[in-house]
């Protein structure tokens, strides 16, 4: 059976201390905790995050799933990435986002690996270098990739896409987001109220 990438699963870098291994699954937990996630993927995931705690949080199973297992990932090895490596998988992830069914599409696994590209370590990559148009180029291609998710899965996208030194506007683009969400949200009964009062013009005209 195929080994699974507990680092990814939670979203850290294969370094990560044992407060980050449990921050991490906190957050994502309390994400996809029945209670607050109706999502039919949201069990699965769940079940996927508290397999990759309860390894990566004993001592003994991480330095045992580490030795074995994960240098099969090699992408989790932050420190051999480049930006050319994180900018080539978020373009593959648009152009398969381009192509999915919008309205089949599970936004989470989407989001979760959105974010997993753009991690705190990944943001250290991006920013030591030189090459400032690709980081243009990069930033251009998450906001291609915002558009597709919900609102409360841009929200924390955004805060990430203000640690890239662009000279872009996040804060500006993050409004047009919330924008968008409340006129799409709205839409139907602004166009019911609409019709409310063109029907009370044309009485009174009548």
């Amino acid at each position: 059976m195929k080994a699974k990438n507990h680092y990814r699963t939670l979203g850290i870098h294969y370094k990560a201390s044992g407060a980050e291994i449990r921050n991490a699954y906190r957050k994502l937990a309390m994400k996809y905790h029945p209670d607050v996630n109706s999502s039919k993927t949201a069990q699965t995931i769940l079940a996927e995050i508290n397999e990759a705690y309860n390894v990566l949080s004993n001592p003994e199973r991480r330095k045992q799933y580490d030795l074995y297992e994960l240098e099969e990932f090699t992408e989790v090895k932050a420190y051999e990435k480049n930006i050319r490596d994180i900018y080539k998988k978020i373009t593959e992830l648009r152009r398969d986002v381009v192509r999915m069914d919008r309205y089949r599409m599970d936004t989470n696994v989407v989001y979760r690996e959105l974010m997993h590209q753009l991690s705190d370590r990944n943001m250290e990559i991006i920013n030591n270098n030189d090459e400032a148009l690709l980081r243009k180029n990069l930033f251009e291609e998450v906001i291609g990739i915002v558009s597709f998710l919900d609102y409360s899965q841009q929200v924390p996208v955004m805060e990430q896409l203000k640690k890239i030194n662009t000279p872009s506007n996040v804060d500006k683009l993050a409004k047009q987001q919330k924008a968008t969400y409340l006129l799409n949200k709205y839409k139907l009964a602004i166009a019911i109220i609409a019709a409310l009062i063109l029907l009370m013009l044309l009485s009174a005209v009548f």
